[in-house]
């Protein structure tokens, strides 16, 4: 038997695409821009050394570096669930290289973790709000799509799921009910215990960010 722990991190409108992160992460900062330092966004860089990487990239992995820390014995990462992609669907450019950045922060979090490449799988949702903000909302939608491990395009990324966000209740145009959360949790939980399986494992959570799922064993080797 084992132990599901969780480390999870919440940003509030940001942004993954590197144009994203002036004033407090809500501001695009032009079609042309280029990677700069200090932006308030999730884009993982190029490297562990980027000058550039978002800050709430790395508040995100300091607070998963935190929790696995803290485990005592061997563990092991079962999972990544990342919901995010709101702030990215208003801007065309930041939209239609989503997948791209999306392949970019997988393949980040697997360097910075120490992970081999593709090993752990990456689970995200799909973006469903259509409030007017949100100007390209279906273009985000397919982004996510091809994203896909099975979409048998060529920017699918290995490991990676799309979980369906379709038809869960709204208290505004934005945010979930704490029952449309709860759906949305279990929806994930479905996936990582296909995964996951034959060991059972459960998980209800909602966030804005990305959340790692990690494994305690009990037994004395990994």
């Amino acid at each position: 038997s084992s132990t599901i722990v969780t480390s999870r991190f919440a940003g509030n409108g940001n942004g993954l695409d590197y144009g994203w992160g002036g004033g407090i992460g809500w501001d695009w900062l032009g079609d042309m821009v280029t990677p700069g330092p200090g932006r308030v966004n999730f884009y993982a860089g190029t490297g562990s050394s980027d000058p550039n990487i978002g800050t709430r990239y790395s508040e995100m992995l300091t607070q998963w570096q935190s929790t696995i820390d803290s485990i005592v014995g061997p563990y092991e990462i079962s999972g990544i669930i990342w919901v995010q992609g709101e702030q990215d669907s208003k801007e065309s450019v930041s939209v239609n290289r989503y997948a791209a950045s999306l392949d970019n922060l997988v393949s980040r979090i697997h360097e910075d973790l120490d992970l081999t490449a593709g090993s752990v799988p990456f689970l995200y949702s799909s973006m469903e709000s259509t409030a007017s903000q949100f100007v390209y909302d279906d273009q985000l939608r397919n982004q996510q799509a091809i994203a896909d491990h099975a979409s048998g395009n060529a920017a699918a990324i290995s490991n990676a799921y799309l979980i369906s966000a379709e038809n869960l209740n709204y208290v505004d145009e934005v945010h979930y009910t704490s029952g449309g959360q709860t759906e949305l949790g279990e929806r994930f939980a479905g996936q990582a215990y296909t995964l996951s399986a034959p060991e059972p494992s459960s998980l209800v959570a909602m966030v804005v960010g990305g959340l790692c799922i990690l494994r305690r064993r009990r037994s004395a080797s990994y």
